[in-house]
């Protein structure tokens, strides 16, 4: 299941990335 956490965390991680630009 280490594959679908990576995802999570990638997801979480755009996430983080659109908030700052705005």
């Amino acid at each position: 299941e280490v594959k679908r956490d990576n995802e999570t965390y990638l997801v979480l991680n755009e996430e983080d990335i659109l908030a700052v630009i705005e």
